[in-house]
């Protein structure tokens, strides 16, 4: 699974229908995203909310939540997929539950 974080952990991951190599995760009070684009993303983090953990252009996103309530989460998944996967104006998902780990940022 895709990750930021090296302790594994139970999250939920939504695959974009339409094009599933565009996808979110949601565990332990961090998102964690594909990130397609080149650009540092603190303007995106500056309209969905959430602080930056890391990321890499073109491959990942990792942004810190804290204690939101389930409607703030649902909501920045919501506006990431349509502004950044270009989901259209309801994308839908395949969710499925699992373990969160990290990548080696270095390979």
């Amino acid at each position: 699974m895709r990750a930021a974080q090296s302790t594994p952990r139970a999250c939920a991951t939504f695959d974009l229908v339409a094009n599933p190599r565009q996808w979110i995760q949601f565990g332990g009070g961090q998102l964690n995203a594909c990130y397609p684009r080149q650009r540092h993303p603190s303007a995106l983090l500056y309209y969905l909310g959430g602080e930056l953990d890391s990321w890499q252009a073109g491959r990942y996103l990792t942004v810190q939540m804290g204690e939101k309530d389930p409607v703030c989460i649902a909501n920045w998944i919501l506006g990431y997929a349509r502004s950044v996967l270009e989901g259209g104006p309801a994308p839908i998902f395949s969710a499925s539950l699992g373990r969160l780990r990290a990548p080696n940022p270095m390979a």
